[in-house]
């Protein structure tokens, strides 16, 4: 079995360390190509161990430890005396991971950020996933872009900002500009004459910029701003059409439906009923500031008010709410916050420990502390 996944390699020993197999193996072969000259060679200078990381078996980290050789070089028109053995099919030349863990990794990165696997894995940073990302296929420089969009991004926002251009077919990044001005964006433009087509915002640097590289380039709004603006027009002419006083009704016609208030929306429909009652009585509105503790703007507000008002608080979800019913259980057991911690993670809990420390005393409040193993036997 492991030779259909470590063809090249003769595993020696298998060792388990915590949460890590390790695999100490070496090249089948007795000689080597040299990587310049192609030429082999059976004459080893030396042995090195060289580790490499895996695809997770199970749960657990893999871990392999070669011992890989140096050889001499006989040709003697070979600028590289030295050369160590490789291994194509397993991994690339200096690299730390296997060719099939990093296929993984970028599987990943198609739905989420380097930032936002660093933060899962813990073993590697978001440089080097930003750099296997750039050194794939997937992500190399789209030459001759036909159809653009371009938008502003923010270095800092309301006081620098930069260009993002990305290519409408294949929906990918091209180019990041560090300004917006139109001399950066007409040089660009200018040095990709396959443009044909520019969406854009309303941005006048972005049209002068299209306008001043090549005047037959045509300029569409983006989508976003289109429905945008789309909307704003529609509700700019309603405003005019319509009195302010109309009220469109939702509900069918003939049919009146009341609903139950809340104890939040009654206790407050009650204060603004007192408060019109006051106001009807001939009280001045600097008085009923006083008399209700209200606020001028709110005070004024419940004047206008004719029926009581609809009081929404949604429950903010927790990270760790879907997986409650096993905090729950685990603190019946007595186990530790460190010990349901670590077993969400293998489970893929995304959040840090100081996010779900807080949570589980929370939950600690409201469940009995009931150790499992203590509890008598009741027979009979």
């Amino acid at each position: 079995m492991l030779n259909e996944f470590l063809p090249e390699l003769e595993v020696v020993e298998v060792n388990r360390r915590d949460e890590t197999y390790q695999f100490i193996c070496h090249g089948k072969k007795s000689c080597a190509p040299c990587p310049h000259c192609t030429k082999s060679s059976h004459r080893v200078h030396s042995r090195y161990i060289r580790t490499l990381h895996d695809e997770r078996v199970f749960g657990f980290d893999v871990q392999l430890r070669i011992q890989a050789r140096r050889f001499f070089c006989d040709e003697p028109s070979c600028p590289s005396s030295i050369f160590t053995e490789r291994f194509p099919s397993l991994c690339r030349p200096h690299s730390r991971r296997t060719i099939r863990l990093e296929r993984g990794l970028l599987r990943l990165l198609s739905g989420m950020s380097a930032t936002g696997l660093e933060r899962i894995l813990n073993n590697i940073s978001d440089s080097t996933l930003l750099r296997l990302l750039k050194r794939s296929k997937h992500h190399r420089k789209v030459s001759d872009p036909r159809v653009v969009g371009i938008d502003d991004w923010a270095w800092r926002k309301r006081k620098k900002y930069g260009t993002i251009i990305c290519d409408l077919e294949t929906r990918r990044p091209i180019a990041l500009l560090p300004s917006r001005d139109v001399k950066t964006v007409c040089a660009w433009i200018r040095s990709h004459p396959t443009i044909q087509v520019v969406a854009r915002d309303g941005s006048i640097e972005f049209r002068e910029a299209i306008r001043l590289a090549d005047e037959t380039i045509q300029q569409v709004s983006d989508r976003w701003h289109l429905f945008h603006n789309l909307g704003k027009k529609i509700e700019e002419i309603l405003k005019r059409r319509l009195p302010s006083s109309e009220k469109i009704l939702l509900e069918p016609d003939g049919l009146n439906f009341e609903r139950e208030l809340t104890d939040a929306e009654r206790r407050k429909w009650t204060l603004i009923l007192a408060v019109q009652q006051d106001a009807r009585q001939g009280v001045p509105i600097s008085q009923l500031i006083r008399r209700h503790h209200i606020d001028p703007k709110t005070c004024r507000r419940y004047l206008q008010m004719t029926e009581a008002p609809r009081i929404s608080r949604s429950h903010r979800q927790h990270s760790a709410d879907i997986y409650k019913g096993d905090i729950v259980r685990w603190i019946r057991q007595g186990r530790t916050t460190e010990w349901m911690y670590r077993t969400l993670k293998r489970k893929g809990y995304l959040r840090g420990i100081s996010t779900f420390r807080p949570y589980v005393v929370i939950n600690a409040v409201k469940t009995p502390y009931i150790n499992v193993l203590k509890i008598p036997q009741i027979n009979g």
